[in-house]
């Protein structure tokens, strides 16, 4: 890799990727690392930053001029966007990035990160080989987008890997995810000292395989490097576990005691697990994040994060998304 190009940079994935992008290769002064987002970041440091939608006519010059030796593609829309949004951004949006690159003629290997949403809901732990099955819109427009990278693969031979991620966490200031959400709950809990503290999930029964961002930012770099292009590989812990456990482990290392948790939700055993032996088996990729070592600085985040204290509606109880 010698000139990388993240789209989405400003997002969640596209941001943490940058970081692990910069330590990777801060001090190889040939490498160079743009982003690309819809309103820039002003912020940017060590790293250049441009602001503009990937549907603007201006892509194919920007693409022209930066000549990507890897395009990381995480420009993404939040699954509760409606459906016009999602497909503009992850089908659209990606047509036109790779209409680009073939126009262009600019030879860049491009990872896209997936979803495990495609899957739907599963009982087993599932491998890239099972069938799709979307229940909602964002696995929908999810879906589209991969048909969509593997046409190109197919048909113009373009260097595309896809790394289907399954339910990501880890020093997210978005506390309407899951475990932001109970972090949060807790560091707020450690900040004002109610008297009867009390925990809000929604559905302590389902069962996620949850995998730390800086594990997924490293294996789409990974992929960047290694990975066979037109293949799909699961980016998963290999591992489902239960929101409670999330929950006991928390309340372990919080400095809050008494700590009485809701659920609001149904008894619901919700299951979600992904198999990742394909992309240990093409590059030798293994998370690294232990789900306790995950939470205990998920904490430490929040403890950051939290200097005041938010409003009681930030704290609603979270799905088990």
């Amino acid at each position: 890799m010698r000139t990388i190009l993240v789209t989405g940079s400003t997002g969640y994935v596209g941001r943490h990727l940058i970081r692990r992008l910069q330590r990777r290769f801060g001090a190889d002064a040939n490498v160079r690392i743009f982003g690309l987002s819809r309103h820039g970041d002003p912020d940017a440091q060590g790293w250049t930053s441009y602001a503009g939608d990937l549907l603007l006519p201006e892509l194919p010059r920007l693409l022209e001029e930066l000549q990507p030796d890897v395009i990381f593609h995480t420009a993404s829309t939040p699954p509760h966007e409606p459906l016009e949004e999602q497909m503009r951004t992850h089908v659209m949006g990606t047509r036109h990035l790779l209409q680009a690159l073939v126009d262009t003629q600019v030879e860049a290997r491009v990872v896209i990160p997936g979803s495990c949403a495609e899957y739907g809901h599963q009982p087993e732990p599932v491998t890239e080989s099972n069938p799709l099955q979307p229940d909602t819109e964002h696995a929908i427009s999810k879906i589209a987008q991969t048909h969509l990278a593997l046409h190109y693969v197919n048909h113009y031979q373009l260097d595309v890997v896809i790394g289907r991620v399954f339910h990501v966490y880890g020093l997210n200031s978005n506390s309407k995810k899951l475990i932001a959400s109970l972090a949060a709950q807790l560091v707020r809990f450690e900040k004002a000292y109610p008297t009867f503290p009390k925990l809000h999930v929604r559905n302590l029964w389902a069962e996620r395989d949850f995998i730390h961002i800086e594990d997924v930012a490293d294996a789409l770099i990974t992929l960047a490097e290694k990975g066979r292009a037109g293949n799909i590989y699961n980016i998963s812990a290999n591992q489902a576990i239960p929101v409670q456990e999330l929950v006991d482990i928390l309340l372990r290392y919080a400095r809050v005691r008494h700590v009485e948790v809701v659920a609001s939700g149904d008894r619901k055993h919700d299951f979600c697990q992904g198999r990742s032996q394909k992309i240990t088996a093409h590059t030798g990729w293994k998370p690294h994040v232990s789900l306790e070592s995950g939470l205990k600085r998920e904490l430490d985040f929040w403890r950051e994060e939290l200097v005041y204290l938010l409003p009681d509606e930030a704290y609603a109880a979270p799905s088990s998304e």
